[in-house]
């Protein structure tokens, strides 16, 4: 048998990659390339910080962490951010490639939702049909396709309006005194 032996293509191939290490124009540390890069910091429907960038959205990986991971759970895709200004940060990608396309429509959508949830706050008396076909009327295609369906769109406003009524101290302390005069007519009527 004439050929090479495992630990023999193992060393060529370490001597490859360390040569290839070597001429590369990108210095990297671990698995993070150093070429400083800018971010877009937003937020998740669900209220969480995201960063995107070019197409993609991060999300921590854990509480008051500098590493991000990609949105999209079985892709390896990492970010650092290292300095916040705004809604801007800058840090590095890591070397692992995404698995999936880029979405920025997904990201317009997210804004959009987030912008109907402000305008509920800001106007709980109004239609939440009225406040809905304002926003949707601008969107293109895609981003109405990622919006999700009309049902689902219309219920979060409504736990948006429910919500900002509840969270008001006037309407619960209304809903307790309603509550307990139906309670005494109640108990009056039954004795």
């Amino acid at each position: 048998m004439g050929g090479t032996s495992f630990k023999e293509c193992l060393q060529k191939n370490k001597k490859q990659y360390i040569a290839a290490e070597q001429n590369s124009p990108i210095a990297s540390v671990g698995d993070e390339n150093l070429e400083p890069v800018e971010f877009e910091l937003g937020k998740t429907i669900r209220g969480k910080e995201c960063a995107w960038y070019k197409g993609f959205r991060y999300l921590h990986n854990a509480a008051h962490s500098l590493s991000w991971r990609c949105s999209d759970r079985k892709c390896k895709g990492t970010l650092r951010i290292l300095e916040r200004r705004d809604d801007k940060a800058f840090g590095h990608v890591g070397q692992h490639e995404h698995n999936h396309l880029p979405d920025p429509a997904r990201k317009e959508a997210d804004s959009k939702k987030q912008a109907l949830k402000r305008k509920i706050q800001e106007e709980p008396n109004a239609k939440p049909s009225k406040i809905f076909a304002q926003q949707r009327k601008d969107v293109n295609c895609e981003v109405f396709v990622e919006m999700g369906t009309d049902i689902a769109l219309r219920q979060m406003l409504r736990r948006m309006v429910n919500r900002c009524f509840y969270m008001t101290a006037g309407f619960r302390d209304q809903i307790k005194a309603t509550s307990c005069w139906f309670l005494r007519f109640q108990n009056c009527w039954m004795s």
